[in-house]
């Protein structure tokens, strides 16, 4: 199962604890709405067509080989708008699961 697949099984818990969801990806919107209706996540997943996120949180060019592409990242931001627990992957597939996303959300 990818890691759109199991937050979606985990998307109660997440919501219990307080936590809303959201997906960004360095893409087109009409590729973005691909990837929601191919996932089939109830979640949104929002495009940054202009890099202006990746570029925010500096996730895009890490991966020496590919310096042009994002790598995977995940922050969870705290209701102050503050990141209270970030993991920024080292290459294309290094993703964290969703428990341990859901081990680092704020009490």
């Amino acid at each position: 199962m990818d890691q759109l697949g199991e937050l979606e099984t985990l998307i109660s818990e997440f919501e219990s604890r307080g936590a809303q969801l959201i997906a960004i990806a360095y893409q087109s919107k009409a590729d973005a709405a691909k990837s929601v209706e191919k996932s089939g996540v109830t979640f949104p997943i929002l495009a940054d067509v202009d890099r202006q996120v990746v570029d925010l949180y500096g996730v895009y060019g890490l991966e020496t080989s590919q310096a042009n592409k994002t790598v995977p990242a995940v922050f969870v931001i705290d209701q102050s708008g503050n990141i209270h627990w970030a993991y920024v992957g080292k290459y294309a597939a290094d993703r964290p699961k969703a428990q341990l996303i859901l081990d680092n959300l704020p009490e």
